[in-house]
């Protein structure tokens, strides 16, 4: 056992050493200081895992404790030393008295009052007191102080007679014994804390522990997960969600691999922070887009319960997701390419989200056949680590039919996992799906229960202010404008347009506008000119033999040509991309690019 001693005096030094030499098995390092001098020269000799324990006394021993991890053994000032300075006190025939903190005091008023010895006991708060009162004894004609180390020193500087507490060898043998004890026990907790660090070091999983500075404390696997999230953001924000939430959940992407992070407090003498991550899913699935995560997301979906809708198509879609959002009945939502499908999905995690609850995207658009088998692997693992989850199958009508076998495979098995809810989405109703023949009657079984159908924007005029408010307040909010909306005949104008892609149009659209306007209001002219200039909506089109602009890059004209074909085909994708030559697939990634 090695012990670091920092005692407040030279001969209390002198009295450690010698019962030291009665102890073999311990060896220390002993210095001299007093309160802040003594922490100084323990900061400058303390090393982790060089010393066992400190030892010291009093005030001193206090502010050590403040400043370390390791255990600081007190050296009492016992009964037996008290009453030597009692007696003391007795043989002196001047004005007395005692001054010192509560500890000290306290003990001398018992004392007295067991050997009914009266004398005068001055109690002080803090250092700052100490000349003060000594000035003020000595002024009332008190010639001779008694206390601890700090008060000695001060009586001796202004002239006062003083005899100094001091702790005898019975009071630093108590203390040594008290940390042979202490080193027993703790040596088998330091036995099963090294056991359980190897143990750690060879897990699957991620383990940080920070503390209220943002400085790693514990790790075993070099921070490498600490070190990730500090480089992609901010550790204090999320040190401040666990410190409001008590918990906080997370996606962290390191190497090709993305991890789920769980953050939570560990409370103790100093706050500590435990981050636990685990291997989530694979990067490349991630980056083709084929599977989101909640944390993917942009926050600013709005939950069903804020959304104000005046169409009736769309409050009904509203009222039977609010009336389903709690239960674990699949839903399917369907309706044209930019109505929002995904996000009116999200919002239907947000609306009732619990602590913990997560959400998944599987985007079916980007699936295909040679991936399939690790996207359902992956899946299987996800809802493997018993946490509510919603799961989203986002387009399930670009599936082909072998690939809807696994996915109804796997339906089947989380179906009966009561804390999954399940969603699926497709621009077409499960009916008209069957009468096409690309979907299978299992697929058509499981999510014809709740149907919701989100109406084309062309359908819903009367949502567009709503949504254009919406949107200029995100967008002044993250490109610092101040746009306060549009002028009434800035409104008519874009009720009147004909919205081929819906809400994702209208969003984009109405981004251009604000980073491109410098005054309050966006006026038509603005508009007009924006229209006009991105030639969305030329008059040519609107004449039946829908005259082609040449003069324009031939991605332009490639957008024009699908426009038309969109309108002549009444927006069936399907029909426009056979008249085109080209997949389904192919059409809505040309789609996805033109927004």
């Amino acid at each position: 056992m090695k012990i670091l001693g920092i005692l407040p005096y030279k001969g209390l030094m002198k009295t450690v050493a010698e019962v030291l030499g009665q102890e073999p098995d311990i060896s220390a390092d002993l210095f001299v200081g007093d309160m802040y001098e003594g922490l100084k020269i323990f900061k400058e000799h303390y090393q982790d895992d060089t010393y066992d324990f400190v030892l010291s006394r009093g005030r001193t021993a206090g502010l050590i404790e403040e400043a370390t991890h390791i255990p600081v053994v007190y050296i009492d000032i016992s009964g037996y030393d008290m009453v030597r300075l009692i007696r003391l006190l007795q043989t002196y025939t001047g004005k007395t008295a005692v001054v010192g903190f509560s500890a000290i005091i306290k003990s001398i008023y018992v004392l007295c009052d067991l050997l009914q010895y009266e004398i005068d006991c001055f109690e002080i708060n803090s250092e700052n007191e100490l000349f003060p009162m000594l000035s003020s004894l000595q002024s009332q004609g008190y010639n001779f102080v008694a206390g601890d180390v700090i008060t000695a020193k001060a009586a001796d500087s202004i002239g006062l007679n003083h005899a100094m507490i001091t702790s005898g060898r019975e009071s630093v043998s108590k203390a040594l014994e008290q940390a042979k004890k202490m080193y027993g026990q703790l040596s088998y907790l330091r036995e099963e804390r090294n056991f359980y660090k190897k143990l750690i070091a060879n897990e699957a999983v991620r383990i940080d522990v920070f503390d209220e500075d943002g400085n790693i404390f514990f790790t075993n696997d070099k921070a490498e997960m600490f070190e990730g999230i500090r480089a992609h953001s901010d550790i204090q924000r999320y040190k401040d969600q666990i410190d409001l939430k008590g918990h906080v959940v997370f996606n962290l992407t390191m190497g090709d691999e993305l991890w789920h992070v769980e953050g939570s407090l560990i409370e103790g003498k100093e706050k500590r922070y435990l981050l636990y991550g685990k291997r989530y899913l694979s990067q490349r699935l991630k980056e083709k887009n084929i599977i989101k995560l909640d944390n993917d997301f942009g926050r600013n979906t709005m939950i069903l319960s804020r959304f104000e809708s005046s169409n009736a198509l769309m409050k009904r879609a509203i009222q039977t997701a609010q009336a389903n959002c709690e239960n674990y009945k699949p839903i399917l939502i369907y309706g044209e390419q930019g109505t929002g499908r995904e996000d009116f999905a999200l919002s239907i995690h947000r609306e009732k989200q619990q602590k913990n609850k997560e959400f998944i995207q599987v985007n079916c658009m980007a699936l295909n056949c040679s991936e399939s088998d690790e996207v359902f692997d992956t899946l299987f693992s996800l809802i493997d680590n018993k946490k509510s989850k919603i799961i989203f199958f986002n387009d399930i009508d670009h599936l082909d039919l072998s690939t809807q076998l696994l996915l109804l495979s796997f339906l089947h098995q989380a179906a009966s996992i009561k804390r999954l809810k399940l969603l699926a989405s497709s621009e077409i109703a499960l009916e008209e799906m069957i009468q096409k023949g690309i979907l299978h009657s299992e697929m058509y079984t499981f999510f014809s229960g709740i149907q919701i159908f989100l109406p084309p924007l062309r359908n819903r005029k009367e949502d567009i202010r709503n949504l254009s408010s919406l949107f200029i307040t995100q967008f002044n909010s993250e490109y610092g404008k101040e746009i306060v909306g549009f002028q009434e005949e800035a409104y008519s104008l874009l009720e009147t347009l004909p919205w081929h892609f819906n809400i994702k149009e209208l969003r984009n659209l109405v981004k251009e506008l604000v980073l491109e306007s410098n005054t309050l209001y966006i006026s038509k002219d603005r508009l007009g000119y924006l229209l006009k200039n991105q030639n969305r909506y030329p008059a040519e089109k609107e004449k039946k033999d829908t005259g082609l602009n040449l003069d324009q890059p031939l991605e332009d004209i490639e957008r024009d040509i699908i426009t038309i074909l969109l309108k002549q085909e009444n927006h069936n994708q399907s029909k426009v991309a056979k008249r085109l030559g080209i997949s389904r697939s192919t059409l809505w990634r040309k789609l996805k690019n033109d927004l």
